[in-house]
């Protein structure tokens, strides 16, 4: 049975008032026409994300989280696979084909979902630039995912600054077929060709553009990426494209007062995905009231439910020598622009039980690790602890999924920044 465009059976149950215009690749002819005016003068664009991801989400899943509670953790992940697993099937095989150009509330976007799942790209804003003679504009893009039967929606956005305007659907085309392309890599991408791949498929379209990505940023392009690939831990992904995985963190903030800056870490025998310099650093904005817009303009279907809204980080780590060997790391965690945070140490031993710790202060990150070893700092019950990290008094909730013996031999930590915890006593 062929789709039919608007039919109430081929539509998305959780974008109420969407209209489909037509597939995205019919865009592709109007892309090529702008670009017989379009002359960057040799200037190039440059690409960064605005911050790490957000999660908006129902105060149930936000409670599940904050509590590591992780049989029913796990259980919103297997809702979300089942929402998602065919829309990501989908963009895997077909890239920028999987997605239809649509109009919501006369803002364009492009989107691709199945009954329970919705991906899509929309251009948030582009402004003039008055301060720089080089850069005419400035576009904001967005690259969301929404679970409807978990009820967790995750959003990633990037600034481009631009020598010359472009229209909002290459924009938005432009960062859908990009990030289509890396579900498709899986966690083999490198996230320093984020603004190569950019120049490339512009080519495509006849725009001749490249992009620059300041070294700083590359590995929070890297968090962002691995969100979009894994989102909350999506199966497709883990059953599929890879198995290697030992340890994934997942870092939220729910401070509504302060930014905390994941800064920095010391691996022993594991890696990292994305980047072969192996550097982690990724910022997390102060949480956001219940409401906030970090959706498309409009979107009331599935919102209205969803009244937590914080900014996200994850980060997967593998052994590097698989051969009797585990892997650990430690990480520095710290309030933006301050030495004052906490520090994280995980160990995953190839013949015995895993182990981690939180300790308050920040320090270097091989000096954190050396101490916790050789004084055998860890905590006593790594599978759930709460403490008070900061000067600002910040509780921090953590926790481990499995000591020994994680399916497919991975393990997860919650690590959750302020929150209704009181302290272990």
């Amino acid at each position: 049975m062929s789709k039919i465009l608007n039919h109430p059976d081929f539509m998305p149950n959780i974008f109420p008032g969407l209209k489909i215009i037509g597939p995205a690749v019919d865009d592709i002819a109007l892309f090529k026409q702008h670009a017989v005016n379009f002359d960057a003068k040799g200037v190039s664009g440059e690409v960064r994300p605005t911050s790490s991801p957000v999660i908006q989400t129902t105060s149930a899943n936000r409670q599940a989280y904050q509590s590591c509670n992780f049989p029913l953790i796990k259980q919103l992940e297997d809702l979300a696979s089942e929402d998602l697993n065919d829309v990501f099937n989908n963009i895997n095989q077909h890239g920028f084909a999987a997605f239809q150009k649509c109009e919501f509330n006369g803002k364009p976007l492009y989107a691709s979902w199945s009954r329970g799942g919705m991906v899509w790209g929309y251009t948030e804003s582009v402004n003039p630039v008055n301060n720089d003679p080089s850069i005419k504009y400035e576009a904001v893009v967005q690259f969301g995912t929404y679970a409807e039967t978990a009820q967790i929606a995750g959003i990633s956005a990037y600034n481009l600054r631009l020598p010359e305007l472009l229209i909002e659907g290459i924009l938005a085309g432009l960062m859908v077929k990009l990030l289509a392309s890396y579900v498709a890599e899986g966690l083999t991408f490198i996230a320093a060709a984020f603004a190569a791949k950019m120049g490339l498929i512009l080519a495509e379209w006849g725009i001749a553009l490249t992009f620059t990505l300041p070294e700083f940023v590359i590995p929070l392009v890297a968090a962002c990426i691995v969100f979009t690939i894994v989102f909350v831990g999506l199966s497709y992904i883990f059953n599929f494209l890879n198995r290697q995985y030992h340890l994934r963190l997942q870092i939220m903030n729910w401070d509504p007062t302060q930014e905390w800056e994941v800064d920095g870490q010391y691996l022993s025998n594991a890696e990292i995905p994305g980047h072969e310099d192996g550097i982690l650093k990724f910022n997390l904005p102060k949480m956001l009231p219940p409401g906030s817009t970090v959706t498309p303009p409009g979107w009331t279907g599935p919102i209205h439910i969803l009244d937590s809204v914080c900014y996200y980080g994850t980060a997967i780590w593998n052994n590097r020598s698989t051969f009797m060997q585990g892997c650990s790391m430690a990480v520095r965690v710290r309030r933006n622009n301050t030495d004052d945070g906490f520090m994280w140490a995980f160990d995953l031993p190839r013949w015995s039980a895993n182990r981690q710790v939180i300790l308050p202060g920040t320090q270097d990150p091989y000096a954190f690790y050396e101490d916790v070893f050789r004084n055998d700092k860890w905590d006593q019950n790594p599978l759930q602890c709460i403490k008070i990290c900061s000067n600002t008094l910040n509780p921090i909730r953590y926790g481990l999924d499995f000591l020994t013996g994680g399916p497919d031999n991975l393990f997860n930590v919650v690590i959750n920044i302020g929150g209704p915890f009181k302290p272990n006593l």
